[in-house]
């Protein structure tokens, strides 16, 4: 386009240069160039009968001669085509505004790219063409898809509301276990709110959810269905049910999610649970039973538990003993963490139960724990 576009801008110097030249080639009575150099060939060829050293330049002067005349008519052709058209002219300079206007707008250097942007654009309107041609099949299959997904909610949200008494029984046994006797547990199950953004899509569902017995509605789905799971907890009597996270202390947190994890299956996606404070209030029989859970726990999953109790660490695979030290004259102090291990773990449970080391009654009580865990362990 920029080709022609020059072309028709100088149409007119243009026609005025190759007129003056092909006046100049053939103008009449021999007297263009053309002419002239036919005349010449033919001369010089005459001449060349008598003397053979004019041969060599009669030949170049056909050659020039056939290529004047062909110049001559490609110059005549040239200006039967040159197109003297002012509509076209600003035909073509429209045309060229709008393209440099669109390489503008769209931050765009050169015609080749623009024109590679329009293909492109051109294919993601046949895309969305055919899209909207297949938007019925599509609304059909939201609509199924979206019946399968209610269906499957009203399901997932029966079986809830009929595991969560039991479930919730499991969980206060086990916390009565672990020296709560008065804990009271229950499972909530919530309705999800309908989402806004989805509340009007879903207008068209609202005969689907009719069909189903309009127990869940298409807008109020989540990823865990229609509902949640709010875990209510009370430690004490006469302190009523509150949800779990609000309500419990450090180490009643820690005791029921023992307790919540020693009574469902763990997923695979749980590497490593962490219990601190699961301790608190708790001694004797009691922590034993505490650490024989953790134990039973730590077959499947890491557990980190940071505790007081040796009762409790004799069940650990790894103890470690965590210690300050303080130097007085630098004035720093360091938090040491130091795996223990043989002699020096049987110290460590003697230290525990508040006697030394050397104490025969306590290093009898801390290897009696260790045997003890062993081989309930085991």
């Amino acid at each position: 386009m920029a080709q022609e576009r020059e072309r028709l801008r100088h149409a007119e110097k243009l026609l005025e240069r190759v007129s003056g030249a092909l006046r100049l080639l053939s103008a009449g009575d021999e007297g263009g160039a053309a002419d002239g150099l036919r005349v010449a060939e033919r001369l010089v060829s005459e001449a060349a009968g008598h003397d053979q050293a004019l041969a060599e330049v009669a030949g170049r002067l056909a050659s020039l001669s056939a290529e004047a005349d062909d110049a001559l008519s490609a110059l005549q052709s040239y200006l039967e085509g040159l197109d003297l058209d002012p509509a076209h002219r600003d035909a073509v300079e429209l045309r060229h505004d709008k393209l440099q206007a669109l390489k503008r707008k769209y931050k765009l250097s050169s015609s080749d790219e623009l024109l590679a942007y329009a293909d492109e654009a051109q294919q993601r309107l046949v895309g969305l063409e055919a899209a909207a041609h297949d938007e019925g099949e599509l609304a059909r299959v939201l609509e199924r898809a979206r019946a399968a997904a209610v269906a499957a909610a009203t399901e997932l949200g029966a079986a809830r509301a009929a595991a969560a008494p039991g479930f919730a029984a499991a969980v206060e046994k086990e916390l009565r276990e672990l020296a709560m006797p008065h804990a009271r547990f229950e499972v909530a199950l919530v309705p999800r709110a309908p989402r806004a953004d989805v509340a009007a899509d879903a207008g068209d569902a609202a005969d689907a959810d009719d069909d189903l017995g309009g127990a869940v509605s298409a807008a109020a789905l989540g990823p865990r269905g229609a509902e949640e799971a709010e875990f209510l907890f009370s430690a004490n009597p006469g302190v009523p049910l509150r949800p779990l996270r609000d309500t419990a202390s450090g180490g009643e947190l820690s005791r029921a999610m023992l307790a919540i994890r020693s009574t469902v299956t763990l997923g695979n996606d749980v590497e490593t649970l962490i219990f601190d404070e699961v301790d608190s209030g708790i001694g004797g029989v009691t922590a034993s039973a505490l650490g024989e859970r953790l134990a039973r726990l730590a077959a499947a999953t890491q557990i980190v538990c940071i505790t007081h109790l040796p009762q409790l660490v004799a069940f650990a695979e790894r103890h470690f003993a965590i210690t300050k030290v303080t130097d007085a004259g630098a004035g720093t102090t360091q938090t040491v963490v130091q795996e223990v291990e043989g002699e020096e773990r049987v110290a460590e449970l003697c230290r525990m139960l508040g006697a030394s080391p050397d104490d025969d009654a306590a290093r009898s009580h801390a290897l009696a724990l260790l045997d003890r865990a062993r081989r309930t362990v085991s």
